[in-house]
């Protein structure tokens, strides 16, 4: 098989289940004359940067490959589960970013930190994000390292592989790999400089539709706020039907009320707020003591909802 046709391969692998706007994007750059001189004059400026780094990926995916591919027998695997062509690509596709989450931080840390170091140079990250900014290549930050392997391997990865990373520490490494790659969101948990609150970051971008993207991927949204609030001990909102009573009890009002027939103040209990409260209870001791533990309940459970 020639090259191209391979690289063509790895590129539709890469990009299957990809944003429709993203893959549109990819195809528009490759396509353009303008971007394909600006990422050669790019080679050329930097022969330093491109030939390190190919020498250190060359590196890093020759172990990958025989301590991962070959000793997993990922391929017989896929082979015997696939049903079709496109289903082998999806299972494919999920097993690469197993492989580069899982593995690379687990086992290759400190050689995949060595392999991207090339691309660490200032003047280099400079003229990509000018890149980025040419072609309106936003966020620029999802886009930087796509390019960079562009100018680097002439492929072009598309930059929602792992939308999901900010969510490291609350899913796991299986879950994140498995999140939609079409999210055309991403999702971030950080925590507050001042208060050291966990909070839930959505970043949409300039291409972010409420019907194709939150709505059809808000379940997993919901699923981070459900593990916040478990972590914070927050109860969902719904409605407090007596919460109206209990803010007539929290103003400041006398506590004491003069009895005609003991002729004296007396602290006013609970028996006497409810007949101030309620309108519609009955001149009867066994209905106004009702009432009376009425008002302490409520009492005590609008103490349990703050805490």
């Amino acid at each position: 098989m020639a090259k191209n046709e391979i690289d063509k391969q790895i590129s539709d692998l890469f990009r299957f289940n990809s944003h429709k706007t993203t893959k549109q994007k990819i195809r528009l750059l490759e396509s353009s004359k303008y971007f394909q001189n600006d990422v050669f004059d790019l080679r050329k400026k930097y022969p330093k940067v491109v030939n390190e780094y190919r020498v250190n990926f060359s590196n890093l995916s020759k172990k990958l490959c025989e301590e991962i591919f070959l000793k997993n027998n990922l391929e017989n695997e896929i082979k015997n589960k696939a049903k079709n062509e496109e289903q082998a690509l999806k299972l494919l596709s999920l097993s690469i970013k197993k492989i580069s989450k899982e593995n690379i931080e687990k086992e290759y840390k400190k050689l995949a930190l060595e392999t991207v170091k090339p691309l660490k140079d200032k003047s280099f990250n400079k003229d990509i994000i000018e890149i980025c900014e040419r072609y309106k290549l936003y966020p620029i930050e999802n886009w930087l390292y796509s390019i960079m392997v562009y100018v680097v391997f002439d492929q072009l990865p598309p930059p929602d592989f792992l939308l999901g990373a900010g969510l490291d520490g609350y899913l796991s490494r299986d879950e994140i790999v498995r999140l939609p790659q079409d999210l055309n969101f991403s999702l971030k948990i950080e925590t507050n400089k001042t208060t050291k609150e966990k909070e839930l970051f959505i970043k949409v971008f300039d291409n972010t539709t409420l019907k194709d993207d939150l709505r059809k991927h808000w379940h997993i949204i919901e699923k981070m706020q459900k593990i916040l609030r478990k972590e914070k001990g927050i109860k969902r909102y719904h409605v407090i039907k007596n919460l109206p009573i209990m803010e007539k009890l929290s103003k400041k009002e006398e506590t004491m009320i003069y009895d005609a027939v003991l002729g004296r103040e007396v602290k006013i209990n609970d028996i006497d707020r409810a007949l101030e409260i309620y309108e519609d209870i009955p001149f009867d001791k066994k209905e106004e003591k009702k009432a009376g533990n009425r008002i302490k309940q409520i009492r005590h459970r609008h103490k349990k909802k703050l805490f």
